[in-house]
């Protein structure tokens, strides 16, 4: 006989006998000894007395247990769980559906505004601090961004070049300098940080006071922006430690000069071309007089005077920019004025400016006319000669890459004297040695009739 309570609280009693094998589980095996067994399922409980013998399932009911027992969803609750369970099943992977359309489109999105600003890089490089996954991101200043003041100084557009000059005089404290990345006569090249971007910092010392305004002088008044010439951010004269320092920003590239770059890698004959094609671009651009009829929005001819593979900077591309604008000088056809910036004192030019090894011979013995601005324009060709030179004697041909060599430097010591140079680029009449293998290979082999 037993007792049932279902999962509604109704309870239910039996009494009968039984010989189905199925049920056998239910009973005693002892026949003088009354089980009570209690169960619980997930429909409700129930309490069963087995015995064996004749009439013995008379007497009372077993009692279920009279504490408090959790009841069970009710029909209603049960169609909520499954509809519950349903949703679940429906929601989580709908929403998991979202989210991955969601990431592919924001992914997709970055992907393309990397793309655009990999290819500023090869439009406007001087627009870009850093290389990669570290290229620019806008930085709020006041009322507009960084990168729409380094896409103004770059235009070639306006006139002065650079930041604001309110803004400029704020950047000493801006402006962390994080490793030191080159060091010259003129003083020490910084990588420094500004606003969270890679930016790099030109510090002259105090004898390179007059290549800084000049550079400066250069940068703010000429519209000078193009993709194979150095951007251009701002300048500061500064105390530190209670030393004078003169600071000129430009943007960081992290490959860093020809030269360093020439040293560490062989280049192939597209590399080859495009670094030689930018440079040549980028001084035909400083060459070039612009007219126009807003004069922030023309430029004078510039002559560089100090051009050499340490000078150029590389993009992450392959193409070059042209630096240093310290030496530079400029020449105004409508008034028929060269003018020679800070360098120029007390009447007195110095003629001899540059580096020893990529001077001209007319500069070497002293025969430079610097009242002809275009005798002034063909040292920097002769210069550019020997960059070319230095940048396809570095190209892989046949398999095989030479280590880099600077020009002349079979001949001459590593640190040559003016004298030195004199003597093998104007007494000997010396120039670097144009290999027989380049006639074999056609672009080399135009490369070197230019």
């Amino acid at each position: 006989k037993s007792r049932t309570r279902n999962a509604y609280g109704e309870e239910h009693i039996t009494r009968g006998c039984t010989t189905s094998h199925e049920q056998i589980p239910f009973c005693t095996t002892n026949i003088d000894e009354w089980k009570d067994r209690r169960r619980r399922n997930v429909g409700g409980h129930y309490s069963i007395f087995c015995c064996y013998g004749d009439f013995c399932n008379g007497g009372d009911f077993p009692e279920l247990p009279s504490h408090h027992l959790p009841i069970e969803p009710t029909e209603e609750s049960f169609v909520d769980s499954k509809s519950f369970k349903l949703s679940l099943a429906i929601g989580i992977p709908t929403l998991a559906v979202f989210a991955f359309i969601g990431t592919f489109f924001f992914m997709r999105r970055r992907k393309k505004n990397r793309q655009r600003m990999s290819r500023s890089v090869i439009d406007k490089p001087q627009t870009v601090y850093g290389s990669g996954e570290e290229l620019v991101r806008a930085t709020r200043v006041g009322d507009s961004t960084l990168r729409e003041y380094f896409e103004d100084s770059c235009s070639g557009g306006s006139g002065g070049g650079g930041l604001p000059l309110l803004l400029q005089k704020t950047l000493a404290n801006q402006v962390s300098l994080i490793d030191r990345i080159g060091k010259g006569s003129f003083g020490d090249v910084w990588r420094g940080v500004w606003h969270g971007e890679n930016v790099a910092v030109k510090i002259f010392n105090i004898l390179g006071e007059d290549s800084w305004k000049r550079e400066t002088e250069i940068y703010s008044t000429v519209a000078l922006g193009h993709e194979n010439i150095l951007g251009y951010i701002g300048s500061i004269e500064t105390t530190k430690n209670k030393r004078t320092e003169f600071w000129l920003l430009t943007p960081f590239y992290p490959l860093g000069s020809l030269y360093d770059y020439l040293t560490r890698n062989p280049i192939n004959e597209r590399v080859m071309l495009k670094m030689c094609l930018t440079i040549c671009v980028g001084l035909d651009h400083l060459h070039r007089e612009i007219f126009a009829s807003d004069e922030s929005k023309g430029k004078p001819a510039i002559v560089h005077r100090d051009l050499k593979t340490k000078n150029i900077l590389v993009n992450a591309d392959g193409s070059c920019v042209i630096a240093d604008l310290g030496l530079t000088v400029t020449y105004t056809k409508d008034i028929d004025h060269t003018d020679f910036g800070a360098h120029k004192k007390a009447g007195s030019i110095n003629k001899k400016v540059g580096t020893i090894r990529y001077m001209a011979p007319e500069v070497l013995d002293g025969s430079l006319n610097i009242d002809c601005f275009e005798d002034l324009r063909r040292t920097d060709i002769y210069a550019l000669g020997l960059i070319l030179w230095e940048i396809c004697k570095r190209m892989t041909f046949d398999g095989i890459s030479e280590e880099f060599r600077i020009a002349y430097s079979d001949v001459v010591p590593r640190e040559p004297s003016e004298n030195d140079m004199k003597k093998i680029v104007v007494d000997d009449k010396f120039r670097p040695t144009i290999p027989n293998k380049w006639t074999t290979d056609p672009v080399l082999s135009g490369m070197s009739r230019i």
